[in-house]
């Protein structure tokens, strides 16, 4: 690039404007409205551009218009050559949104490039810039410590992809750290509970940390709840009235089919535990309930009895004689 070429300018404006014009017509309607900020850019370069024209050559103004210029030019053809790389070329070939952490550090690079570039197009070398001493760096290493590592982890966690934006998952022990994945990008994750409080976790935490995910690879999760019946009544009796009031819940499968497990032998009875399959995890909880209330209706319905817990007590009588010579003692 020749600094004041201004043929070499207007083949860089044109260039610019066409990659701008195929980069709206092949993006989605959704997407769209991210060719905006190359519109921005391509604007900016015809005013700095008209600038230039109207600097007399050789001043600071001069200058920084030739800079402004080369850089909005090239920042432009950056931004529309990333949109038809990543939003149109990997989004119709994978048939998904393209993870954000990527199409922002390819955006990063390209900006990166441009500042290069511009530097070249104005007569100034890059390299000369970078020059740093080795003290200075490993300062600026040591305080991006935490922020690369987060960095690093959000690149293994979209290359082993564990889950997806919309994914419902657990990443700790903790049945309320159970959320739905809302965002990832280059530092942390977004997750939005079932509370509907937005959790940003960082990406090394949850690079370290073992993940649930209850929406892959099927939307299949088994639920269960327990409940206790009387010793006179037979486990085959509780698991016929369970099944049968399991029959037509809302959001209970029908296949896989629910089943009832007799637990253990409790102190107050006997103790089942009901396993049922729903595809809707956003709606457990609703779920749950209705089918606690049906297993109830059930067991009343069946003159199955739901026992209180059984204690017992015994009392001894205590003569005024004994308590005199208690308290004589």
């Amino acid at each position: 690039i020749v600094r004041d070429d201004y043929f070499t300018g207007a083949v860089g404006l044109a260039a610019a404007a066409v990659l701008l014009v195929v980069a709206r017509l092949l993006l989605p309607d959704s997407d769209r409205p991210r060719a905006k900020i190359a519109s921005t850019y391509l604007f900016l370069s015809f005013a700095f551009g008209l600038g230039k024209l109207l600097a007399p050559s050789g001043t600071s103004f001069a200058r920084v218009c030739d800079f402004g210029f080369w850089f909005f030019v090239l920042a432009s053809c950056g931004r529309s050559l990333v949109l038809l790389g990543v939003d149109v070329a990997f989004g119709r070939k994978t048939h998904r949104a393209p993870p954000r952490i990527f199409r922002d550090l390819t955006q990063a690079v390209v900006y990166v490039v441009v500042v290069m570039l511009t530097l070249r197009a104005v007569g100034v070398e890059p390299s000369s810039l970078l020059t740093t001493s080795a003290l200075l760096t490993a300062v600026v290493g040591l305080s991006l410590q935490d922020t690369l590592g987060n960095l690093v982890s959000g690149l293994a966690l979209q290359m082993q992809r564990p889950f997806e934006v919309g994914d419902w998952i657990q990443f700790e022990q903790d049945a309320a750290q159970v959320g739905q994945v809302t965002e990832v990008n280059w530092r942390a994750t977004t997750v939005m509970t079932s509370d509907l409080v937005e959790m940003i976790v960082p990406n090394a935490l949850l690079a370290r940390a073992p993940i649930r995910n209850y929406s892959r690879p099927s939307k299949i999760s088994r639920r269960s709840v327990t409940v206790q019946t009387a010793y006179a009544v037979s486990p085959h009796q509780v698991e016929s009235a369970i099944r049968l009031a399991l029959a037509g819940t809302p959001g209970v499968l029908e296949d896989p089919a629910p089943w009832v497990q007799t637990r253990q032998f409790a102190d107050s009875g006997v103790e089942h535990r009901v396993f049922f399959f729903i595809d809707d995890f956003a709606a457990r909880d609703r779920i749950d309930g209705n089918v606690r209330d049906r297993v109830w209706y059930a067991l009343q319905r069946a003159n199955i009895e739901i026992p209180f817990p059984i204690r017992t007590v015994h009392l001894h009588q205590v003569s005024e004689e004994k308590r005199r010579l208690d308290h004589e003692r």
